[in-house]
């Protein structure tokens, strides 16, 4: 068995979270080990160097004795990307690649980072057509499906098939407070799917809104997609586990970083 000693760390930068892993390449046929992936809110993300090295030494490793090979980036928030590539230049000695669009067909030139990085990440994990609900602090459909006419070079083998782009959760709980007078502010942390559809008593009704309106949406998007496609559905995303349960969907945790390394695969 041929022996790969490559290091990857792949970085999600959210309007609300960053999320790092490291991928061990261990063979160049088994699937690679994804060590210690951590998502910290940009509210405690602090100087990212410090926040980088502790990560070093949670995955064992340090820039000079296990050397990072690349280091993958999506980012949707792009007054951080020359503060990221400067200080990951420090400490790795190498400049980060950033993702965009390019590298699906027929996608729109403004199409997210981690959106894009979504769809390669749901196709190589579970084929075409697949369907990608990212839960993040906007809530996004998209779907890549199969492409029609040539393939294109260092392109995946589906094609964009469109998208829908939400206000997440909190979002939305954030604007009912804001633009009214006598609505508190509610989170969204701790809401369970056991509360009552219908609340007896302000809080309450906010609550069950979250997450019953929520879950009544994307179902009924769910439905309405399928009736063009029959695509694979994953979940991804900070709420997306609560909502995976509840429609009976794949749920995974760390589809954007596994999409960043899949890009990675494809450019060696």
């Amino acid at each position: 068995m041929e022996c790969d000693d490559r290091k990857i760390v792949c970085i999600d930068i959210g309007n609300s979270a960053t999320s790092i892993g490291l991928f061990d390449v261990v063979t160049v046929r088994e699937p690679p080990l994804l060590a210690n992936p951590q998502r910290i809110s940009n509210k405690k993300l602090g100087d990212i160097k410090s926040w980088l090295l502790p990560i070093n030494r949670d995955f064992r490793f340090t820039p000079t004795n296990d050397k990072v090979s690349a280091v993958m980036i999506a980012s949707v928030v792009p007054e951080k990307n020359e503060v990221f590539r400067c200080v990951i230049q420090g400490v790795y000695g190498i400049a980060p690649k950033f993702v965009d669009s390019s590298l699906i067909k027929r996608a729109y030139s403004e199409l997210g980072a981690d959106r894009v990085a979504n769809l390669i990440g749901g196709y190589e994990k579970f084929g075409l057509p697949v369907c990608v609900i990212d839960f993040g602090s906007a809530i996004t459909i998209d779907v890549l499906k199969q492409a029609t006419g040539k393939r294109q070079k260092a392109k995946v083998d589906g094609e964009y098939g469109g998208g829908v782009i939400l206000p997440g959760v909190e979002m939305g709980l954030k604007v009912l407070h804001q633009d009214t007078s006598l609505l508190p502010e509610v989170s969204f942390v701790g809401t369970i799917r056991e509360l009552p559809l219908l609340g007896k008593s302000t809080i309450e009704c906010i609550k069950s809104s979250s997450y019953w309106g929520e879950l009544c949406r994307i179902q009924g998007l769910i439905e309405k997609i399928k009736q063009d496609l029959n695509p694979k559905i994953v979940c991804t995303g900070g709420a997306g586990e609560l909502f995976a349960k509840a429609l009976g969907l794949k749920y995974e945790p760390w589809l954007t970083l596994w999409g960043l390394y899949f890009i990675w695969k494809k450019s060696v």
